[in-house]
């Protein structure tokens, strides 16, 4: 699902390849801004994203014009539209503390340039549930007066500026609470 949700996003909704004839493509994507924070714990999962781009591309290549040869001049093109694709979206590594979840939170809403539409926080992991804010409110941890330290930061800290995307950037927040994009492993018996 996230990685559909990011594809949607950053892939635009139309593209035309100069293959010897112009072939007019529809992608249905939004050509929109995306970020995707994930912890240090977890691998990247830019590899896997950039590998299922192409395989989308090359599929709605042959759905929409039919089977082709993937000459080295389409295969580049491709390979350029994923790079543009990819070029919309923001990656941060986060180490998994409410500090630096927040730091990387409170980032996205002081970038320059571009608005963000999606913001995908993958491997939040259990320690970041939303109970916890009932935990901190009764032993005073997030409090919001006198002079905090970065261990005074919490859960509601986070929760807060995950709000604060919503309200003043209009973004869609996604929350995964474990690391979807590690590849399945065959069982064993």
């Amino acid at each position: 699902m996230l990685l559909f949700l990011l594809m949607t996003s950053i892939l635009p909704s139309q593209y035309t390849f100069h293959y010897p004839n112009p072939i007019h493509l529809d992608l249905g994507g939004r050509d929109q801004c995306a970020s995707l924070l994930y912890p240090t714990t977890h691998p990247s999962p830019i590899p896997i994203l950039r590998k299922r781009l192409y395989e989308y591309v090359e599929r709605a290549i042959v759905s929409q014009v039919g089977q082709i040869a993937m000459k080295p001049e389409l295969v580049s093109q491709i390979d350029q539209l994923v790079k543009e694709s990819l070029g919309r979206l923001r990656v941060m590594r986060v180490k998994p503390r409410y500090k630096t979840w927040s730091l990387a939170l409170k980032s996205l809403l002081y970038q320059k340039e571009g608005g963000m539409d999606l913001v995908v926080c993958d491997g939040f992991s259990d320690g970041f549930w939303p109970e916890r804010c009932n935990d901190e409110k009764n032993k005073g941890k997030g409090k919001r007066v006198g002079v905090r330290g970065s261990d005074d930061i919490g859960m509601q800290d986070v929760m807060e500026d995950i709000k604060r995307l919503r309200k003043e950037l209009g973004a869609v927040v996604v929350l995964s609470v474990q690391g979807l994009w590690v590849s399945q492993r065959p069982r064993q018996s």
